[in-house]
């Protein structure tokens, strides 16, 4: 009937990238701690999605290798890439000490913490949907 079930490896190289802005009164928080931003701070924050995951789909079409007469074909699969993404998180010196001083000498704890915050919300993400359609010809 042409429909099928697709398990296999998905490769991609998907990630996503944040950087603090600071609220009206000019103040960011990491972790628990509130501090100062201005425009030589930086705090930076990457997602990184497995380059290699498992893929699990269901779709339509002929196969082009199975084509038995001349002419066009048409598939088309939907499906899910599982891979837990790993969070890295940065922040530049001046804001470390920020951190540091607003702390009380607790700087790397806010930014573990403020990192682990961001992962916990990213692993929300292990399911990446994915869509492909194609057209084959055969003569």
């Amino acid at each position: 009937s042409g429909f099928r079930l697709t398990a296999g490896l998905g490769v991609r190289d998907t990630s996503v990238k944040g950087h603090a802005l600071p609220k009206s009164n000019g103040q960011i928080t990491v972790g628990d701690t509130r501090i100062g931003y201005n425009s030589d701070d930086r705090v930076n924050a990457k997602v990184k999605f497995p380059t290699f995951a498992p893929y699990f789909g269901i779709g339509w079409g002929h196969n082009a290798g199975q084509q038995r007469q001349p002419g066009w074909g048409f598939l088309a699969d939907l499906g899910v890439t599982y891979g837990k993404p790993d969070v890295s998180f940065t922040v530049s010196p001046s804001v470390y000490a920020k951190l540091e001083a607003a702390s009380s000498g607790y700087a790397q704890q806010e930014i573990d913490k403020q990192k682990h915050k961001t992962q916990h919300s990213a692993d929300k993400f292990k399911f990446f949907p994915s869509a492909y359609v194609g057209v084959s010809y055969a003569f």
